[in-house]
């Protein structure tokens, strides 16, 4: 009888276990996808093209400059509402060390960043992590904002507006 209950129990497990896996709130993270900049295109026409927004491109990009993209440049494009950081990785960080650090799950690194399981980085490896919740933009400077500039100072119907905080 004893072996009918542990055989019992372990199928039970096991039922749960596929249950939380197919719930899409413990799957992890799709990669964000990955565009080829084309002639004439701006992040603001990728930000549109791929659901996300010209700050959050740019953070994931470590971009500081919206205009200084280049025709074949390829840019991680991520959804407006998962923003990520870009990292370098240093000298003995893991997975599992940059996880702890920036306080989000070893799995999602791992997909965001399409790593096999137990791969090591590599120094100076760019990463992609998911930027923490509740705290400010990493596209944005911290404080007040003291100016705002705009370029072409005049704009025409069509035409694309950069703004500079």
């Amino acid at each position: 009888m004893p072996a009918l209950l542990r055989g019992l129990a372990v199928l039970a497990l096991a039922c749960a276990a596929l249950a939380l896996a197919a719930d899409p709130a413990w799957a992890a993270p799709e990669p964000p996808p990955r565009h080829v900049v084309q002639p004439g295109e701006t992040l603001n026409t990728i930000a549109q093209q791929h659901g996300s927004t010209v700050d959050a491109i740019m953070a994931a990009n470590a971009l500081a400059d919206p205009d200084r993209i280049e025709v074949g440049q390829v840019l991680a494009a991520p959804a407006a509402g998962a923003p990520l950081l870009r990292i370098e990785a240093q000298p003995r960080d893991t997975v599992v060390s940059l996880a702890r650090r920036f306080n989000v799950q070893p799995a999602d690194v791992q997909a965001i960043n399409q790593l096999a399981p137990g791969q090591r980085l590599a120094p100076g490896q760019d990463l992609l992590l998911p930027a923490p919740p509740g705290q400010p933009s990493p596209a944005l400077p911290p404080g007040p904002i003291h100016n705002i500039t705009t370029a072409p100072n005049v704009v025409r119907q069509g035409e694309t507006v950069n703004v500079r905080i």
